[in-house]
């Protein structure tokens, strides 16, 4: 996070958000994967979310705007995981 410090003379503060796997049709759509390969790809890595479910874009978008509110103005240099648990697995 060397731009928080780089950056936080000038106001400006950089946070970031580190997802887990998200469920967004992006996996079949980009990679080509046939329908049934990306289905258990998908059943693989709800397996291995303590949560038990890939995350939705209504899990990360609330922290994305939390993040830029006016009102954390003294948050800068942060990383949020918001992964269901999935970093946390050994």
């Amino acid at each position: 996070m060397s731009w928080a410090m780089e950056l936080a003379g000038d106001g400006i503060r950089v946070n970031a958000i580190a997802p887990g796997p998200v469920k967004s049709g992006a996996l079949t759509g980009m990679m080509g994967l046939p329908d049934e390969m990306a289905k258990q790809i998908e059943q693989q890595e709800a397996a291995q979310i303590p949560l038990g479910r890939r995350g939705v874009t209504a899990d990360i978008v609330p922290w994305i705007l939390r993040l830029g509110s006016p009102q954390n103005e003294w948050l800068t240099g942060q990383v949020l995981t918001i992964d269901g648990g999935w970093s946390l697995r050994t």
